[in-house]
């Protein structure tokens, strides 16, 4: 794994891949303590070359030393998906919190394998589809709401957890104490997450 993680900052300049090696050893860090199976190890492989919106992420103009802003961060994950404006296919709103450097890489990590699951299977799978984001901040906690629409019509929960699934839920409720629940509606998954704000700021 850490071979195939290496091997994707060929060509950069010294000190690009010195930043970028840096990024992908916390991001197998993160991986090795996830124990996945085989096949979880497998799609990771066959997945690889999208986890690099995670170095994008954490080395984009709203990222420094002390962190990130949580619309910074959302707005980066979701571009790919914008068609060019975020006026109607993938849209986000709420106010402006703080994320900590740490917390960066688990918040990135948790929303894009959302969106990467909404693009093969979800609202943003279809051309029709949309994704939108919305969060506000409660007392001591940031609440958020990933709602997708206009995708396929969806039957209930999936049999059996994806990779993405799996690793959007630990790197919320394992690494950040937060909590994450899915709405398996008809029109399109409504997913929730609660994060703790000191957390958040790590």
């Amino acid at each position: 794994l850490q071979a195939l993680l290496l091997a994707s900052i060929d060509g950069r300049d010294y000190f690009g891949k010195r930043k970028v090696a840096k990024q992908l050893m916390i991001f197998t860090d993160k991986v090795s303590e996830l124990d996945l199976s085989a096949e979880e190890l497998q799609t990771l492989h066959e997945e690889l070359d999208s986890r690099i919106i995670l170095v994008d992420c954490s080395t984009h103009p709203h990222q420094n030393a002390q962190g990130s802003q949580w619309d910074a961060l959302v707005r980066t994950v979701l571009a790919p998906y914008s068609d060019g404006g975020f006026d109607k296919r993938a849209t986000y709103a709420g106010p402006s919190a703080p994320v900590g450097a740490k917390a960066v890489t688990s918040l990135a990590l948790a929303l894009h394998e959302t969106a990467t699951n909404a693009a093969k299977y979800g609202g943003l799978s279809t051309p029709g589809g949309a994704v939108r984001v919305t969060w506000d901040i409660a007392g001591d906690r940031l609440h958020l709401e990933w709602r997708e629409s206009g995708g396929p019509a969806i039957a209930g929960p999936p049999q059996r957890k994806g990779f993405g699934s799996v690793l959007a839920q630990r790197s919320i409720s394992g690494q950040l104490g937060g909590e994450v629940a899915y709405d398996w509606r008809p029109e399109g998954l409504l997913l929730t997450m609660a994060i703790p704000r000191a957390r958040l700021a790590e």
